[in-house]
């Protein structure tokens, strides 16, 4: 039988105390904390929503600790409960979220850009150290104001390895992240690797850029097949009403493209082909009109984030829909996903 988490007042990893509880979300509970070795200001979360992890746990949590950069929030500690189930420390949360921002009004080519450059250079971080995000995403980038602060901060690098265990199936693992950022590989349970991190990336730069999403949300395997067969629109004009560069679009089609294979192929190269765009100053755009894309297709539903399982027979209808594959997925299996419930069908 599961034991009571700890809570508010209490002392964990024999380091952080937990203040107040925050939020609960699909893998435990966040609680305000503090670390009682420095004295500073930390952000806990407990892993109660998830199985205890296995002795790979210390392993992925040594490398996600090396991990340093002025752009990547900073993991503290992790931590084993009474129970074996296990925690973490990292930043508190500081300043606007990406998500928080690109709602209060459109970023310029030249912010968004320096966001994408921002990003991609702490992933060139992860990936030389080998590990892979998986969960970029708009909620997971803050913009930090003050002197000596990075403005642009990822967080939540090294937190999906901290999940690995090494035992879930080719099909039917759990899919880790924001499904409206979440690779198509990661859908089908296939190897995730630098190019996976490009694709959110990508994703990134057209909420940024164009001010939309070509992914839109609804039902799960809607939303999966959307990822698969969407067309990448090339977009013309910005939401800021800036014309886009016909380099700078084809870039965030080449990010988003379904075959990780056809993507950037790391991190260094995305960034240098966006570092050539950014140093020429994009001609304005005097038109109110902000998109010029193909017609979307609407999904119905309501898309909430979390974690879902997708049975093999549902992938394998959803992919070959009207008669024929949609993208040939050839990657090895990604056996580092833990699968928390084979029955569960929808959004957790």
């Amino acid at each position: 039988m599961r034991s009571t988490p700890p809570q508010a007042g209490d002392a964990v990893g024999g380091r952080y105390r937990l203040g107040a509880l925050r939020e609960r979300d699909d893998f435990g509970v966040w609680h305000d904390g503090a670390d009682l070795a420095t004295g500073g200001a930390v952000a806990v979360r407990l892993l109660v929503g998830v199985p205890p992890p296995t002795r790979r746990f210390e392993v992925e949590s040594r490398r996600a600790l090396g991990l340093q950069h002025a752009h990547l929030g900073r993991l503290h500690g992790t931590f084993r409960l009474t129970d074996g189930r296990a925690g973490y420390a990292v930043d508190p949360p500081r300043g606007d979220t990406l998500a928080d921002r690109c709602a209060r009004a459109p970023l310029s080519l030249a912010e968004a850009l320096a966001v994408l450059d921002a990003l991609l250079a702490a992933l060139e971080v992860c990936h030389a150290a080998g590990v892979t995000h998986r969960d970029v995403r708009p909620e997971q980038v803050r913009l930090v104001e003050g002197a000596g602060e990075a403005r642009v901060r990822l967080d939540g690098a090294g937190v999906a390895q901290l999940f690995s265990d090494g035992a879930a199936p080719a099909l039917g693992g759990v899919l880790y992240g924001h499904p409206q950022f979440t690779a198509p590989e990661q859908w089908v349970n296939r190897a995730a690797d630098a190019r996976t991190d490009l694709y959110a990336v990508g994703l990134l730069g057209y909420v940024m850029i164009a001010g939309r999403h070509f992914v839109e949300p609804g039902a799960p395997l809607d939303v999966c097949r959307r990822h698969f067969r969407a067309q990448r629109p090339a977009p013309v004009r910005s939401a800021s009403g800036e014309r886009v560069p016909s380099d700078l679009a084809a870039a965030l089609v080449r990010a988003a493209h379904p075959e990780a294979r056809a993507r950037f192929p790391d991190a260094s190269a995305m960034r240098a082909a966006l570092a050539a765009i950014a140093a020429r100053t994009p001609a304005p755009f005097d038109s109110a009109e902000k998109w010029d894309l193909e017609p979307t297709i609407d999904i119905e539903g309501e898309l909430l984030g979390g974690s879902i399982n997708l049975h093999a027979q549902d992938l394998e209808a959803l992919l070959v829909r009207d008669g024929d594959p949609a993208f040939s997925i050839d990657e090895s299996p990604d056996d580092t996903l833990i699968d928390l419930d084979d029955d569960a069908t929808e959004w957790s």
